[in-house]
């Protein structure tokens, strides 16, 4: 039977890293390979909790650098050669998989070892996220049709609507032929040559926290800026550079305001099938709350993956 494995590098995930390994676990992930990159928040000892009831390896990389591509190859071969994996899934805390046929496991087939996968981001409203005790998956407006990305610029004065661009997709593969993960799972170098696009999967991405952890992370992201200069080249980070260019000027906090959504906001893009609402991680892990409530206080039907 195909045996499947997902790999993470984390960092102060607490708020989410049980939730993700719960989710994947019951949709067909058997094994979890999880790099914890120097965690302060909690996250190392939930993962250790977390190992005595899952099939789950931990290792801990206190290395400051930017190596995540590395990382992921790393996990991946350990996967292959320590959990006899068939195939893999390099994830981020942040996303949830979800296939449309059941079982992730449903889509490892020997016709596509290689696959590509396309993301959604999920964005709250803002009067919700404000609560200091907000769960990620009350985001439940998903950008459905993504607005045109534009030129990718560091310019931190610019203005973009940078959740409701498109997302590049990520990857699936068999282990077997497996080379290398790039920086980001968006590319990999595989015997098997170049992915197939398959929309019977999809990834939830839930990349809006509260503001403070936001903050956080862009402190973290300069500090290996200033180690690793190869990212200051071309588009490579853009974002992040832009982030930390922000910070510097004080600009941080209303650039993660625009990632927030009013209901004005709502209806207007709504109207132009830029986002639906959509509950299907929410249903997952508060099944009694889902289609009660939209978020102006209207009763809607569920969505699930399209």
């Amino acid at each position: 039977m195909t045996r499947l494995a997902m790999s993470l590098v984390v960092r102060d995930e607490i708020e989410l890293i049980s939730a993700n390994i719960e989710f994947h676990a019951a949709h067909g992930v058997d094994a979890f390979f999880v790099m914890d990159n120097g965690s302060t928040d909690g996250t190392r000892e939930l993962l250790g909790e977390l190992a005595r009831t899952y099939d789950m390896v931990v290792v801990d990389q206190p290395d400051r650098s930017f190596k995540q591509g590395e990382w992921a190859t790393e996990l991946a071969h350990m996967a292959r050669d320590v959990g006899k994996a068939d195939y893999i899934i390099t994830n981020d805390a942040d996303e949830f998989w979800v296939s449309r046929t059941g079982s992730l496991k449903h889509q490892c087939t020997g016709r596509n070892p290689v696959v590509s996968v396309g993301r959604s981001n999920m964005l709250p409203l803002a009067e919700e996220i404000s609560r200091p005790d907000y769960p990620f998956y009350r985001s439940v407006l998903r950008v459905d049709s993504p607005l045109e990305a534009g030129t990718p610029t560091t310019d931190p004065r610019a203005k973009i609507r940078m959740m409701l661009r498109v997302m590049p997709r990520k990857i699936m593969c068999s282990l077997n032929g497996l080379k290398r993960i790039q920086l980001g799972n968006h590319t990999i170098q595989h015997e098997a040559g170049c992915p197939v696009e398959l929309d019977s999967l999809h990834i939830y991405h839930f990349p809006v926290r509260h503001f403070d952890q936001f903050a956080k992370r862009i402190e973290f992201a300069k500090e290996q800026f200033a180690h690793e200069s190869f990212l200051g080249n071309g588009n490579f980070c853009w974002h992040k550079r832009r982030w930390v260019a922000q910070s510097e000027l004080g600009l941080l906090r209303s650039e993660w305001e625009s990632f927030l959504l009013d209901n004005g906001e709502v209806d207007e893009l709504e109207s132009l099938g830029v986002i639906r609402q959509d509950e299907t991680i929410r249903q997952f892990f508060v099944p009694s709350e889902s289609g009660r409530s939209s978020p102006k206080g209207q009763p809607r039907s569920n969505v699930t993956a399209t």
